[in-house]
């Protein structure tokens, strides 16, 4: 993800942070959704469903992100993570 930047340890953390935030808000709306939906049944529920399956696709492609994140976040060795924290 960083094209060979190095990305300082703290950067890494705070970039993984923000989108675990980012979907954490998205399954909340997905959440608030399908509890509408049951309240709602019949009135809108056509754009409802749209804004649901919206939301499951970010909800996915979050999840997937951080994954991507995580595994690129870890060193393999000791003097990688030594010098991804150097000046």
């Amino acid at each position: 993800m960083d094209r060979g930047i190095n990305i300082p340890y703290d950067l890494k953390c705070d970039k993984i942070l923000l989108a675990l935030k980012e979907l954490k808000l998205w399954e909340d709306r997905r959440n608030e959704l399908a509890k509408n939906l049951v309240i709602l049944r019949n009135v809108k529920t056509a754009s409802k469903t749209r804004e649901l399956e919206k939301v499951k696709r970010q909800i996915s492609y979050y999840d997937s992100l951080t994954k991507d994140m995580k595994k690129e976040f870890k060193p393999t060795t000791l003097s990688d993570f030594l010098s991804s924290i150097s000046v």
